[in-house]
């Protein structure tokens, strides 16, 4: 391979490597705070990525007592105080991203 044909190469690569990274977390994931759940109390919540219509989303580091669909909702029933960081990704076609979020889970307040 010519010298002249590596540099189109390459310059070819990066051109389709910027191209695609255009596609990556351009649309914003929400809610970017989600509600506070609370120890033994059903929780959920419905995340959307702005601008796509009917994206699959996926959940990454998710407490055991909470489960994620693929239409993007959290839920379950807390067993445990903390604040955990969770990955919510979504993929529409060729449009994908992903957002870290956290999911804070608190003791009920009883005295109001």
């Amino acid at each position: 391979m010519s010298h002249k044909n590596r540099w189109i190469l390459l310059l070819l690569l990066i051109t389709l490597s910027y191209q695609n990274s255009d596609y990556y977390n351009q649309y914003e994931i929400s809610p970017t705070l989600p509600p506070t759940a609370f120890i033994g109390q059903y929780y959920t919540v419905n995340f959307r990525a702005s601008g796509l219509s009917t994206p699959d989303f996926t959940f990454d580091n998710l407490p055991s007592c909470f489960t994620g669909s693929s239409s993007g909702t959290i839920e379950g029933i807390p067993d445990a105080i903390g604040s955990y960081n969770i990955r919510v990704s979504y993929r529409d076609g060729a449009e994908y991203g992903e957002q870290s979020v956290v999911l804070r889970v608190s003791d009920p307040d009883y005295s109001s």
